[in-house]
């Protein structure tokens, strides 16, 4: 046999052997990417983790990287800062905090630690408004998406200087008196007398006329399909000023097939000065006025004036209906047995 630096063949020709590889060869195929990794990671972490000089190290102590004893130290007064400073017995921690345990009286074992409470002005809003009000600023406010806010209920928790420029489209409609007005109505007519519990009526009302009136509709079988087509099936109804129109599916009321139910709205502004209940009965000044006498309007309906919206104009415009209007009344049946 004739043998060379690359390869051995056989005297009579045949095909060349494969060369034998350095030791080295099998392992580094075995564990080459795994280093070629963990070298991209360290770069990583040298590039992106801020991993370089003393200025380096400064900065990483007062981030994350602090330590726990730092970061209570510059914070405020905790129980543990209390602790670090010898002085937990000369604060005073307020009824809500276990001096025991150092932490809220709380049933849970994330109950977070006591601070000692805070007197003094820390020159911020206390709510909706009030720093606007500070720095003699009064813009208009535009009523945007919201959750309640077009309520009397809600809108005297603000500061009511700013929100006296509050203004809007609401898919609230207006009122009557309490016992006229929607779940009220509906609780007085059943049961005789106001219901137990003003706000949670208030809040289940549209709940249990979406639940009742899609099983109602939906047929022997009841399935989320027939569910949703029985809440297809509920004609169009309301559209009054104190009963918001309500639909769902496809009515000629949206472009497309309405999945919310609501399909009016009524033009709002916010009077400070008005006095009278909220929409759970409560006496105290501040109501919103609706509009043209409460109008609604759906899509593609909105007057395109001021003067023709009738906004802040107070002659046109109500706060609660003495009577039902007409068009919201509905027949005297007796009460259910």
């Amino acid at each position: 046999m004739a043998s060379t630096g690359e390869t051995t063949t056989s005297e009579g020709g045949g095909a060349p052997l494969p060369k034998r590889q350095p030791g080295w060869v099998k392992p580094a195929k075995r564990y080459g990417p795994i280093v070629v990794v963990l070298a991209l990671i360290g770069a990583a972490v040298l590039v992106f983790g801020g991993g370089g000089g003393d200025g380096d190290d400064e900065a990483a102590t007062d981030g994350a990287s602090a330590s726990e004893e730092e970061l209570v130290a510059s914070g405020p007064m905790t129980w543990q800062k209390a602790e670090l400073e010898g002085e937990t017995d000369s604060i005073e921690w307020g009824a809500s905090c276990d001096t025991e345990t150092g932490k809220l009286k709380l049933v849970s074992v994330y109950a977070p630690p006591c601070v000692e409470p805070f007197e003094g002005d820390n020159g911020g809003a206390t709510s909706p408004g009030v720093e606007a009000t500070a720095q003699d600023y009064h813009p208009e406010w535009l009523m945007g998406p919201n959750l309640f806010m077009d309520t009397s209920l809600f809108a005297r928790q603000t500061d009511m200087e700013q929100w006296k420029n509050g203004f809007g489209i609401s898919f609230v409609s207006a009122r009557g008196a309490l016992e006229t007005d929607g779940a009220f109505r509906i609780w007085d007519w059943a049961y005789g007398g106001p219901p137990p519990n003003s706000n949670a009526n208030v809040l289940n009302a549209g709940m249990l006329l979406t639940v009742f009136p899609g099983i109602q509709l939906a047929g022997p079988e009841l399935t989320p399909e027939t569910f949703r087509d029985g809440l297809y099936r509920y004609p169009p109804s309301g559209g009054g000023p104190t009963q918001a129109a309500v639909s769902r599916g496809d009515h000629g009321v949206w472009p497309d097939a309405d999945f919310g139910a609501s399909d009016d709205a009524t033009i709002v502004w916010f009077d400070p000065t008005v006095r009278g209940p909220d929409e759970v009965g409560n006496e105290g000044v501040g109501l919103y006025r609706y509009a043209n006498g409460a109008q609604r309007y759906t899509l593609g309906e909105f007057p395109d004036t001021v003067e023709a919206a009738g906004l802040f104009d107070d002659a046109s415009s109500v706060t609660i209906f003495e009577e039902v209007p007409a068009e919201d009344d509905t027949p005297d049946y007796p009460p259910p047995e």
